[in-house]
């Protein structure tokens, strides 16, 4: 999976489900789950995201840039989320592709 972003622009995943179960259409709370997301240029940090739980019950969740974008590098970025539940227990996901261009409108 890839996202392409504007370098700039407002940075916000919504309507993020923890996790569900298709075939018996199921999806588990989020109760007692910590998330945490990342997005980085190799191993340099660009960003910690901010996870927002929006429905607790049926696991659903938004992401959203902690700071402005104004300054983030162009070009190929990743990110994954890290889910830790009360067991100690941590679940992460595949590794998702940001391409960051450079946005043609913008202050200055």
């Amino acid at each position: 999976m890839g996202i392409e972003f504007k370098r700039g622009d407002t940075f916000t995943l919504p309507q993020l489900v923890f996790w569900q179960d298709k075939a018996q259409l199921l999806r588990y709370p989020l109760t007692g789950v910590t998330i945490k997301s990342q997005i980085r240029k190799g191993s340099t940090l660009v960003d910690t995201l901010i996870p927002v739980i929006t429905d607790e019950l049926n696991g659903e969740f938004s992401l959203s840039q902690s700071a402005s974008s104004e300054n983030w590098p162009t070009g190929e970025l990743s990110m994954d989320i890290e889910f830790t539940l009360s067991t100690g227990q941590v679940i992460s996901t595949a590794t998702v592709s940001i391409t960051c261009a450079k946005d043609i409108t913008r202050n200055g």
